[in-house]
C-alpha cells in the first residue's frame, strides 16, 4: 500500500452555515503572481509533504521537490490549477493553496502547504477557508473537493472542522517494473 487517500467534500450551504460561527481572520491572503513565484516554489520544494510520492521510497526525493516546484509554477500561470493564493505575515509568505474550477459548478483544492516554522498557528485553516469561500462566491461553485492522505491527521482535522465530509476512500498502489 502506497497511499490511503480520502476525498473530502463540502457544499456551499454547509460551508456558509458553519462559517458563521468562525471568527474573522486577520491574515493577509492574496492571489499569487509571477512576483511571488520563486518564494512559493521554494516553499513547495522544502515543505514536508505527506503524499503518495513521498510514501513510495522508489521516488527520488529530488524529483519530488522538482515535481511540486513545477506544480506551483504551472498553477501560478493557470496551466495546471487555475490559481494559487498565499498567506503572509509581516510581508513573508507563510503558506499557499492552489484551486481549480471543475466543470460548471464544482471546485477543487490542489496543494496546501504551510512552512514548518508557521505550523500549528491556523495558517492552513485560514487558507482552506479562504479557498472554499473564493470557489463558492467568486468562482460560482456549488461544492468543493480536496484529496488528502488518511495518515495526514492534521489535514483531515482541518477539513472536518470546516464542515467537509469524507465522500470517498481509496487505496493506491504503485507497481514498479
Amino acid at each position: 500500500k502506497v497511499d490511503d487517500r480520502v476525498t473530502y467534500k463540502i457544499d456551499a450551504n454547509s460551508f456558509f452555515d458553519q462559517e458563521k460561527t468562525e471568527k474573522i481572520d486577520n491574515n493577509i491572503i492574496v492571489r499569487s503572481s509571477t512576483a511571488h513565484e520563486i518564494d512559493i516554489q521554494n516553499l513547495a520544494e522544502n515543505v514536508a509533504w505527506t503524499t503518495r510520492y513521498t510514501n513510495d521510497k522508489n521516488f527520488n526525493p529530488e524529483d519530488i521537490r522538482k515535481f511540486y516546484r513545477e506544480w506551483v509554477y504551472k498553477s501560478i500561470h493557470g496551466n495546471l490549477d487555475d490559481a494559487v493564493y498565499h498567506i503572509e505575515e509581516d510581508n513573508k509568505i507563510c503558506g499557499f493553496i492552489s484551486i481549480k474550477k471543475k466543470g460548471l459548478n464544482s471546485g477543487s483544492i490542489g496543494l496546501v502547504a504551510v512552512a514548518d516554522s508557521y505550523q500549528g498557528r491556523g495558517f492552513g485553516f485560514s487558507l482552506v477557508k479562504f479557498a472554499v469561500k473564493s470557489l463558492i462566491k467568486e468562482w460560482n461553485c456549488a461544492s468543493v473537493e480536496v484529496v488528502t492522505q488518511l495518515e495526514n491527521k492534521q489535514a483531515c482535522r482541518t477539513y472536518e472542522k470546516m464542515g467537509f465530509h469524507a465522500s470517498s476512500h481509496s487505496i493506491w498502489l504503485h507497481k514498479w517494473m
